[in-house]
């Protein structure tokens, strides 16, 4: 294990040095000076639309819609907890049947600001 490296866990989630630096009041680091660091909890929460996204278009491509759906179900069962009212972005996709209407219920669910829960019952 290399310490200047921060470790296994430190090479990882490079942010999460800003994060603990930030709060024990170091400035943001070189070049990131202005920018929010992504461990603030709404701006986890918002950053999970696009990947989601990503993630419907991957099974697009490569899955029929009956296929494609279910891994997105059991994905979106698994991760909303992380999510104030995340029961209702599964409740959604338990009701769509297609790619198309799969995104537009994520955007309406992201279309209001969500932050991530700093813990869960996992």
């Amino acid at each position: 294990m290399r310490w200047r490296d921060g470790g296994p866990g430190g090479r990882r989630p490079p942010w999460i040095f800003w994060q603990v630096g930030e709060s024990l009041g170091f400035p943001p680091p070189a070049g990131r000076e202005g920018r929010a660091r992504l461990g603030l909890p709404r701006r986890k929460g918002g950053s999970k639309r696009a990947p989601l996204l990503f993630f419907v278009d991957a099974l697009e491509k490569r899955f029929v819609p009956a296929e494609g759906i279910r891994r997105l179900r059991f994905f979106v069962a698994w991760s909303h907890k992380w999510l104030p009212f995340g029961h209702h972005l599964w409740a959604q996709m338990t009701r769509v049947s297609d790619y198309a209407p799969a995104r537009e219920a994520i955007r309406r669910f992201f279309e209001t600001p969500h932050s991530m829960l700093p813990r869960t019952t996992l």
